[in-house]
């Protein structure tokens, strides 16, 4: 028997700002560049420490409070770019839109428990969050 919320749910990952543990589907992906930028990740390939946000965290209104949240998470100091939740959606909406390529090469569309579809799935859901803030 599971004797901890983190068995429970399987692998967490901590909310940079409201500190909610959650499953990684269910929150969007930074990682921190070599010079330092926060960028988006939502295909999770780029390497370094994840930098985790719940999209019902949203955006905070001062951009310092969430350079600080990153800079706290990435443990170091970070550059935030101006457009942040911009360059989110587009890099969310390219990443969208290569999985749904990938789906229709894979003839997968008649197959949503397939794990590509499940896949699609979820990062369309986090991109009508993104659409309805940014």
């Amino acid at each position: 028997m599971p004797t901890s919320r983190v068995e429970v749910l399987g692998p967490a990952r901590r909310c940079l700002l409201s500190g909610e543990r959650r499953k990684p589907d269910d929150l969007i992906r930074f990682a921190v560049t070599a010079a330092g930028e926060v960028v988006p990740d939502p295909g999770r390939l780029l390497g370094g420490r994840g930098l985790w946000l719940a999209p019902q965290a949203g955006w905070p209104a001062d951009a310092a409070v969430l350079r600080k949240a990153f800079a706290r998470a990435a443990r170091r100091a970070v550059k935030l770019p101006a457009d942040l939740p911009a360059a989110t959606l587009a890099a969310h909406e390219a990443h969208c839109a290569e999985l749904a390529q990938r789906v229709a090469r894979a003839g997968l569309q008649s197959r949503p428990q397939a794990p590509l579809c499940r896949r699609l799935a979820r990062d369309l859901a986090c991109l009508a969050w993104l659409r309805g803030t940014a």
